[in-house]
Parts: C-alpha cells; structure tokens; sequence
C-alpha cells in the first residue's frame, strides 16, 4: 500500500483542481478529474519535493488527525481500524479525516499545485518558498525567519523548485 502514497492522498485532496479557472471545483466532470489523478500520479513520481511539501503539511496538523491519515492512506487501514485505535467510531474518524484534508486543501493548495501544474499554479515561486521557510523549524523548534536566507539561497530554491515544476510538466505533456 505505501508504493501508492502519497499519491492517493494527493488524488483525494487536488482531483478537484480546474486547471483553466485555476481553482479547486468540486463540481468538476469526471474526465478533468482522471486526468488529474494520472498528473497528480506523475508529478509524485517525478518529483521529491512534493514529498517534501506533504510531510511539512502533515507536521501542522494534531497528532491524531495526522495519525488517522497515515493509517488511512499510507497504511490502507478502515475507518473502524482507525477509530479502535482511538477508542472513537468509525464516522468520527471520517470526520477527522476530512477535516484534515480540508486543512491541507486550504493552507497547502498552493505549494501543491505549483508542483503538480506549474504553468498554472497558484503562487508564484517566492511565495511557495516563504511557505516551505514558514514550515520548516529549526533544531531548538522554532521557525526560520525569511529575512534570514541569504538572497543567493532563495534564487538557488526558487531557480530549483521552477525548473523541477518545469520537468513535470513537459514530461506530462509528451505522455
């Protein structure tokens, strides 16, 4: 089950992302959202960052709602497993569940989909990395300042996030 996540969280969050109105729709028709499970698919397998972008999403959530997500989608657990682990039923499990994705939909859409649809991403480059440096702790659990980066580190990340973006991308489209 592991060989498929994080792509089949990722499926779940952004199938519902309209490249041409550049927003998530949930009334999208059903052949959008194939071809976006298949690039959100590709995009995982082509790019490490995108691991790196979901393992700082999940690090905001509370260790339960993270917990049930990883048993969820990492793990291939039911939403009963998943609650006798907490003593909680199955539907608030789901509950948790959703909420959790609706967390990482909201304050993570972003990052994501620069990554998964560069050409139409949400935010620009500087942008997504002032989101990975507002994540990212230092080793006594505080964040790091963005003032703080050199200028040449923040090229070099952006110039590296962009031309990454950019691989997915045209490897999607010659498929």
């Amino acid at each position: 089950m592991s060989n498929i996540y994080p792509a089949n969280l990722l499926t779940t969050c952004f199938t519902t992302y309209d490249p041409s109105m550049n927003r998530l729709d949930p009334w999208l028709d059903v052949m959008q959202q194939k071809r976006n499970a298949k690039q959100i698919k590709h995009a995982v397998s082509v790019n490490a960052l995108i691991c790196d972008v979901l393992s700082l999403s999940l690090a905001s959530l509370d260790d339960r709602r993270r917990d049930i997500l990883l048993l969820r989608y990492r793990d291939g657990k039911t939403l009963r497993e998943c609650g006798e682990k907490y003593n909680i039923s199955a539907e608030r499990a789901r509950q948790l569940s959703t909420t959790a994705i609706n967390h990482i939909k909201r304050y993570a859409k972003g990052p994501f989909l620069a990554l998964i649809w560069p050409d139409t991403a949400m935010i620009p480059s500087d942008e997504w990395v002032k989101w990975v440096v507002k994540h990212s702790k230092t080793k006594d659990d505080r964040a790091i300042p963005y003032a703080s980066i050199p200028t040449e580190s923040k090229r070099l990340l952006i110039t590296k996030v962009s031309l990454q973006s950019r691989k997915v991308y045209d490897n999607a489209v010659k498929e």
